[in-house]
């Protein structure tokens, strides 16, 4: 029903409909003249995104890349002393050492300390004990778990647990200067 209190007719309806499509057709043409405009910035900024993932071999760090891909790219390089190789493997490990970490409770420590130690703990051990503050910090429920993990990770490797111990020696330091209680209060517990 209109305004008027009788039924719009099949003329209502078909001029309806044609002004419809006519500012449809309108805002369309303006859309695609603005993506020809546009079009050029576009193309420079993949471009760009191209050259930093693809051109001289880098990857920003932290950017998700799909495993497919990643395969790809760790196929693709032949020099494993490479920066590049260096550079995806340190990705890898980080993920891996980090989902660890994020995965660990009272439960399912035994199941988590093989697999964490099947990864290079040597080499990543700042990251295991960034990983390891990081979470407590997160998520101080759960401190008793990573204590836990810490200790096994400890008697096998004690250089990893000497960093953690200076790491949160410097962290409750830094802390207690800025007067940050939150840091401070789980850099104790």
């Amino acid at each position: 029903m209109d305004r008027s209190g009788r039924h719009a007719s099949e003329e209502d309806y078909s001029e309806m409909t044609m002004k419809s499509d006519r500012y449809s057709d309108r805002d369309w043409r303006q859309r695609v003249e603005r993506n020809n405009d546009n079009d050029k910035g576009v193309n420079m900024q993949q471009e760009v995104s191209r050259k930093k993932e693809h051109g001289n071999g880098t990857t920003i760090p932290g950017v998700y890349i799909p495993p497919f891909k990643m395969a790809m790219m760790m196929k693709e390089v032949q020099d494993k002393s490479s920066a590049e190789y260096q550079r995806l493997t340190w990705e890898a490990l980080r993920k891996t050492i980090n989902g660890l970490v994020n995965k660990v409770n009272a439960t399912n420590i035994k199941n988590i300390i093989p697999e964490l130690f099947s990864e290079n703990l040597i080499r990543g051990r700042g990251l295991f004990c960034r990983s390891c503050m990081k979470s407590q910090m997160a998520s101080p429920v759960f401190t008793d778990a990573f204590a836990a993990l810490v200790a096994v990770v400890n008697t096998k490797f004690p250089e990893v647990g000497d960093l953690l111990l200076r790491r949160i020696v410097l962290q409750l330091k830094r802390a207690y200067k800025r007067n940050d209680k939150v840091c401070d209060y789980s850099s104790y517990s």
